[in-house]
């Protein structure tokens, strides 16, 4: 009965240390992509200074016609996560790793892919990272071109923390604010019914109804978990991420007052909560009840000559 005892809880020890192991020597292979459908204008890539209507998934920057704009960090320039959607994405983020952060931003966007690339000759686009003061709420109808739309998909269950600062164009200081609205939907959008055809435009409102709403803008697959209407650089919405479930985060300036200008870029922060270290006294717990079985072993064979 000892023996069983000793053998069961060495066993629970050597798996614990496992796990953590195996979490631990996986190499993190975490990162971002882009949607590139922001050229630059002036020779200016901020989207603060253009005040461009953005979100445009073909390169025609007007209906929904022409050759589809490429996305940066997938594999063929193809949209992430297998997303055919009718609402367009901005960006993705993939975590393979719990404790992995990442940034998402134009800046970021430079350093992972530079900043000459683009679907037409000769003009340079940039990952279209922006929006408006009032995009996500603006005290009746949020602005649904002007708010952005993150993928994010963990491959570890994970909580999940986001946090946003503005970043303004120099020449507006007078026109800052701080505070974001995000909304969390459990999967993408599935809605391909216009993706092909020139009627589509995403000029209208959102979150005029309910903070709780599914399918906003008239898509589907989308289904509400949370939000936060009270978002910033210290601020952040939390979500326990489940592993292999994509989510749809929905994002805009949250003034409280007009729904459109003024834009401004923006930096997002994502992080993951670490996994929890195995302590080291687990480790010398599991060598001590080896030496006990061991002893329990000798004094047995001892015992029955």
């Amino acid at each position: 009965m000892i023996r069983n005892t000793l053998a069961k809880a060495i066993s629970l020890a050597i798996a614990g240390g496992a796990i953590t192991l195996a979490g631990v020597s996986n190499a993190s292979a975490s990162t971002t992509m882009y949607n590139t459908n922001k050229p630059i204008t002036n020779g200016n890539p901020t989207d603060a200074a253009a005040l461009s209507t953005d979100g445009w998934t073909r390169n025609n920057n007007s209906t929904n016609t022409g050759t589809p704009l490429p996305w940066l960090g997938t594999v063929g320039a193809v949209r992430p996560f297998g997303y055919e959607g009718l609402s367009i994405a901005n960006w993705a983020a993939h975590v393979t790793a719990a404790g992995d952060s990442l940034e998402i931003s134009q800046a970021d966007a430079a350093t992972r892919y530079g900043t000459a690339w683009g679907p037409v000759a000769g003009t340079t686009y940039l990952a279209n990272i922006d929006t408006a003061k009032g995009a996500w709420f603006d005290g009746s109808t949020g602005w649904a071109h002007n708010t952005d739309i993150g993928l994010f998909k963990s491959d570890v269950t994970t909580e999940v923390s986001i946090r946003l600062t503005p970043l303004f164009n120099v020449s507006e200081p007078d026109k800052s604010w701080s505070n974001f609205g995000v909304t969390v939907f459990t999967g993408m959008d599935t809605d391909t019914s216009k993706a092909t055809t020139p009627n589509y435009s995403h000029h209208a409102g959102w979150n005029e109804t309910s903070f709780t709403a599914d399918n906003p803008m008239g898509t589907t697959g989308l289904t509400y978990l949370t939000h936060d209407a009270t978002v910033d650089a210290t601020n952040a919405l939390v979500f326990t991420a489940v592993a292999g479930q994509v989510y749809s985060i929905y994002l805009g300036g949250n003034s409280g007052e007009g729904n459109f200008n003024p834009h401004a870029g923006y930096r997002l922060n994502l992080s993951t909560a670490a996994p929890v270290p195995l302590p080291g006294a687990v480790w010398l717990f599991g060598s001590a009840l080896v030496g006990l079985l061991g002893f329990g072993k000798r004094n047995s064979s001892k015992f029955s000559r």
